[in-house]
């Protein structure tokens, strides 16, 4: 059994035939509203939008109480706070037959993003090297926990990075 959602997918594949799928990279869309978070943000209601989201294309962080940042949020959705990167665990996607992975674009950067998970599915780079080059992408902070089966905003470091 893999671990988190990965023996359920790996079963699916197995058993349907339908190539997988896998959200591997990026803010994680967690919720969505009819309302914009961002004009609200600035005090203004659905029916006096003033694309106040153009001044954030990353989206606006919310923090905790006591600082730790807790959610994105861009016009009407709401994601998460950290980037959401499976770049370590190519190897693992491929072993269960995923046969593609879904990359968010981000206000800068995606296509060097996308060249590093080329770079790793291609076997041109290994777990290390491509979460180096994603955190450098990043604001250095990754999570996978969802993964794993821990908590979203976790890191699991990877069993294959020495």
């Amino acid at each position: 059994m893999r671990r988190g959602g990965g023996g359920d997918l790996a079963y699916n594949i197995a058993k349907t035939g339908v190539p997988g799928e896998v959200f591997a990279h990026g803010k994680v869309p967690l919720a969505f509203s009819w309302r914009c978070y961002t004009s609200r943000a600035y005090g203004l209601t659905k029916t006096g939008c003033a694309h106040d989201c153009a001044r954030h294309p990353g989206g606006m962080e919310i923090k905790t109480v006591d600082g730790e940042p807790l959610f994105t949020i861009n016009g009407t959705s709401i994601l998460s706070a950290k980037t959401y990167s499976l770049v370590t665990e190519v190897e693992d996607l491929k072993a269960m037959g995923v046969a593609r992975i879904r990359v968010s674009p981000e206000p800068a950067h995606t296509a060097r993003v996308l060249e590093v998970f080329k770079s790793r599915i291609l076997g041109e780079l290994g777990p290390a090297e491509g979460l180096r080059g994603i955190r450098g992408l990043t604001d250095g902070e990754v999570s996978n926990g969802w993964y794993h089966g821990r908590a979203g905003k976790e890191y699991v470091p990877s069993t294959l990075i020495v």
